[in-house]
């Protein structure tokens, strides 16, 4: 079966004219998940299905009623979103929640003023005569306890000015009067444990860079009130102020991971393939959607890999046919939301330290229901993976004869999609194949550049911001 952020931000905007196997609860989505992106992509090809998120501010508030009036002219069902990277104060900014319905508010306020600050937003957008329904959340705002996906040297719950760092308590998301939460998923990011700095049990930095922010999201959920959203910010790779994975140690020349060993040997950085996977495992494990942190020029995350090119690894990641089928119905619950895996020989462990997760969607009922499970092992070596019952089903696999029946092989560096049919009490395996196949993890992986020029879109042009590292 083995196959083969200190914070500068450049922000845009504005002037285009047009622990465990849990979750029963009813689960829906829509037939076209709407992603969002930084950048505030065009909707054009190559970016279907993005909600462009003009960013709004006390001097700018003309240029984004035009866009948003324009967006609706284009298309009266649009969906509405926002970013907000400084206090509203005048009444034009106010304004557009009592003129327009929002749908989605994605403020970004990453300073000790943080959190009153997304309290003051949620108030505003509450208190509307159109948007009062929206959902509004901080950049990095969720309601974890602890974090054990982060360094133990970083602060544990208070709010500090840099790029992910931040971590709320329960009582402060409550506080904050938000009803979405945006954690940072950012492999890469100096919130993030990682090997090359020695503070994690992982097998390797690439095993790292995909099992922890997946963890992170894990527990995020198990903590979100139920009717919020969990829509997290997103990237293949970011490690601005990461200086473990400087390849020089020299941040004066900015931030560069570099990998130029033989594919894929000893390549450290997550594959295209790998990022896919990623998002997929984001979704199976109560993601509402995605937010990317993308921008236009030169390069996005990777030298070489475009922004457009980024949109469309996460769409496909999100998307994969097996999966969607079972979303789609509108009857799903999900399969694994837990840190632990149990591997050969039977002994459970933490994901994080064997470089190996699994997560799954199944349908609750009906008469052909199927159980759709991604299967990653990043870590050094070739594992066998036991998969518990599911929704009070045992899985069935029969290639493994000396194996129990519920035992699911996958090489190093592999995912597997592994789909199944309720049969005789039995989730039966269907198909078991290989996915996400790029594994070219080789390359250079950067941060965002340090500033973005002035563009003209539209002929209104874009407004200057600080931007998110």
């Amino acid at each position: 079966m083995f196959a083969s952020i200190r914070k500068k931000r450049v922000g845009l905007l504005a002037g285009l004219c047009l622990g465990a196997i849990l979750s029963t609860a009813d689960q829906s989505v829509q037939a076209a998940t709407q992603f969002f992106d930084w950048s505030v992509p065009a909707e054009t090809a190559g970016t279907t299905n993005y909600t462009p998120a003009p960013f709004l501010d006390d001097t700018n508030f003309a240029l984004v009623d035009a866009f948003l009036k324009a967006r609706l002219l284009a298309n009266p069902s649009a969906q509405l979103a926002v970013k907000v990277v400084s206090p509203l104060k005048s009444a034009g900014a106010k304004g557009i929640f009592n003129k327009y319905k929002i749908n989605y508010v994605f403020a970004d306020y990453e300073s000790s003023a943080a959190l009153t600050n997304t309290q003051t937003l949620a108030t505003i957008v509450k208190a509307s005569s159109k948007s009062s329904a929206a959902f509004s959340g901080d950049f990095s705002m969720a309601p974890l306890t602890s974090d054990p996906t982060r360094p133990s040297g970083l602060p544990g719950t208070t709010p500090v000015a840099s790029g992910g760092h931040s971590l709320f308590t329960p009582s402060q998301y409550q506080q904050a009067k938000v009803n979405m939460a945006n954690p940072a998923l950012y492999p890469g990011a100096p919130d993030f444990k990682n090997i090359a700095a020695g503070n994690t049990t992982a097998p390797n930095i690439r095993s790292s860079l995909f099992v922890l922010p997946i963890q992170r999201l894990s527990l995020t959920k198990q903590a979100l009130p139920s009717g919020q959203k969990l829509i997290p910010w997103v990237s293949r790779f970011n490690n601005w102020g990461n200086s473990s994975l400087d390849t020089d140690h020299t941040s004066a020349n900015g931030y560069a991971f570099v990998q130029a060993a033989p594919n894929p040997a000893n390549g450290q950085l997550l594959s295209r393939g790998d990022f896919e996977a990623q998002i997929l495992h984001y979704r199976m494990r109560g993601a509402d959607s995605v937010s990317l942190f993308n921008y236009s020029v030169p390069a996005s995350s990777v030298v070489g890999y475009s922004s457009s090119t980024e949109r469309t690894d996460a769409q496909a990641g999100w998307n994969q046919s097996a999966a969607a089928a079972v979303f789609n119905r509108n009857n799903f619950a999900f399969a694994n939301q837990g840190t632990t895996a149990i591997v050969d020989p039977f002994t459970q462990v933490n994901s994080e330290s064997v470089g190996v997760i699994w997560s799954g969607v199944y349908d609750k009922s009906g008469t052909t229901r199927q159980l759709v499970v991604l299967l990653s092992n990043l870590g050094n070596k070739n594992q066998v993976i036991d998969i518990p019952k599911v929704g009070g089903i045992p899985t069935f696999e029969t290639s493994i004869p000396t194996k129990g029946h519920d035992d699911y092989a996958i090489a190093a560096g592999e995912h597997r999609i592994v789909t199944f049919n309720l049969k005789g009490g039995k989730w039966t395996v269907a198909s078991n194949v290989a996915a996400f196949t790029d594994n070219n993890r080789n390359g250079v992986g950067v941060p965002e550049p340090a500033s973005i020029g002035l563009l003209a879109v539209g002929g209104a042009g874009m407004l200057l911001r600080r931007r998110r590292r």
